[in-house]
């Protein structure tokens, strides 16, 4: 197993929440969820330990913004899944967090989510010193980086 860290998945499309799901759990990681709901995802997030999430920039409820900005303030890191991928769409706040365009491309998920654990393990991160609380990504950071 390579991780049994807790991935939430925020998703409100059946089959690609589905096929997430399995494709994370199918490399070792416990699934909380997937969620269709800003609500469903914030009752999920007040009960249960979850070490990353993947959130639809758009749910059945509205824009996950507000979600993102709940898991930020946890220390919680996200990656926006979007088949709507430009920056102009984002608010400024989440213009640099990492982002999976839709439909998946599984090589490019498997890394951006390895990525969140990592970059959550390290001491600047645990400690909340070097993040962000409006934006939920590491000072200095972008998504030309998270790529390198």
């Amino acid at each position: 197993m390579i991780d049994t860290a807790r991935i939430l998945i925020a998703e409100d499309h059946l089959v690609q929440a589905v096929a997430c799901a399995d494709f994370l759990r199918s490399l070792g990681y416990t699934v909380v969820g997937p969620v269709a709901s800003l609500a469903q995802a914030r009752r999920i997030l007040a009960d249960e330990p979850i070490d990353a999430a993947l959130l639809d920039v758009w749910l059945r409820d509205g824009a996950a913004f507000p979600l993102a900005a709940d898991l930020a303030s946890r220390n919680i890191p996200l990656v926006f899944c979007t088949g709507v991928n430009e920056d102009g769409l984002f608010p400024d706040a989440w213009r640099t967090t990492p982002r999976v365009e839709k439909p998946y491309d599984l090589a490019d998920l498997d890394q951006r989510v390895r990525a969140l654990l990592a970059d959550r393990r390290t001491p600047a991160d645990r400690s909340g010193a070097d993040r962000s609380p409006e934006s939920g990504v590491r000072r200095g950071g972008s998504r030309r980086d998270a790529e390198r």
